[in-house]
């Protein structure tokens, strides 16, 4: 009995390994009903929740990878002070989207939040305010920005050459 031949996507029929023959398709040349059979659906892959921890940590080893960059070249600096600007950032809107929540029934109070910083309630609502006015302009910010033309104008700022551009 002749092994089956292999066929791809568009019916071709590819030799067999073994023979060299190639069969034609089913329902071509045979004249036999061509049997089309869907392909079994994969497994559905479970969702991995990364817990906050395990982002902190992660954040924690790429600052020490950055940290060995800036430490071989001085300009990589400029990429630190916007990471220090992001993540002050991403506090206060992480806190006016927490107080938010707490405002409309979520699992933590107010007092609660400030309590967790080891703030007064009062300096909490200015970080709200601050938070909640990021989160006004992230919504409107249409582009991205390019960090990288912003290290290149710090370099040129403080008249230090790129030495990534120089090749050195």
């Amino acid at each position: 009995m002749p092994a089956p031949a292999r066929y791809d996507s568009t019916g071709q029929a590819h030799p067999d390994h073994r023979t060299g023959q190639v069969q034609p398709a089913p329902g071509h040349a045979t004249g036999a009903p061509a049997v089309s059979s869907p392909a079994p659906a994969a497994p559905a892959r479970e969702k991995r929740v990364t817990e906050p921890a395990e982002l902190a940590a992660n954040l924690c080893r790429f600052f020490r990878r950055m940290e060995d960059h800036a430490s071989s070249d001085p300009a990589n600096l400029v990429y630190i002070d916007e990471m220090i600007a992001a993540l002050r950032e991403t506090r206060l809107r992480a806190i006016a989207r927490a107080a938010r929540a707490a405002q409309e029934g979520g699992d933590y109070s107010i007092n609660h939040i400030a309590g967790i910083l080891g703030i007064r309630k009062q300096s909490l609502h200015e970080l709200m305010r601050k938070g909640q006015a990021l989160l006004a302009a992230q919504r409107a910010r249409l582009g991205v920005v390019d960090l990288r033309e912003r290290r290149r104008r710090r370099l040129d700022e403080a008249g230090v050459p790129d030495r990534r551009a120089a090749g050195l």
